[in-house]
């Protein structure tokens, strides 16, 4: 831990850490982000319109402490403010594109070093924008799963 320290603030990444086991400062506050999306959605299925995510929850419970501007997690964000069906269609591109680049990776035996980097790349990508950011922060995923989605064969030319 001390040669950790030396590498710069790593406070933020350990914050939840301590001798004593887990403590509940940001993870305490990533529930109540999610228990309050889970409510709008019930409340607006068909969601509430873009970017409204933040004005629709804080007047949801306007007495709450937090004031929240995202939910961190990508999934709750896009059934919030797309409803129902854009969560779906999200699911839907998402398993996509998973399948297309393994499928890839497994015609060329796991050689070929571009599908191997995007699978790995989104998978990253796509649990950082379960746990932190907005959607704007998962543009980056979007743009893997473009390329993942509008190629045909990189490594032997197309098809």
């Amino acid at each position: 831990s001390k040669r950790l320290k030396k590498l710069g603030n790593t406070d933020r990444i350990f914050m939840n850490l301590s001798s004593k086991g887990v403590k509940k400062k940001s993870t305490s506050a990533r529930v109540v982000f999610n228990e309050r999306s889970f409510d709008l959605i019930k409340q607006h299925p068909l969601g509430v319109g873009a970017g409204n995510w933040q004005r629709m929850i804080n007047q949801q419970k306007p007495e709450h402490l937090i004031k929240h501007e995202y939910p961190h997690n990508l999934f709750l964000e896009v059934a919030a403010e797309y409803g129902i069906i854009g969560a779906l269609l999200l699911l839907l591109l998402i398993l996509h594109a998973f399948y297309l680049v393994f499928h890839k990776m497994q015609i060329h035996s796991f050689n070929s070093g571009i599908y191997a980097l995007c699978f790995y790349l989104a998978i990253f990508l796509l649990f950082n924008s379960l746990v932190s950011g907005m959607i704007a922060d998962s543009r980056m995923l979007f743009i893997v799963f473009s390329l993942i989605c509008s190629t045909r064969d990189w490594v032997n030319g197309y098809e």
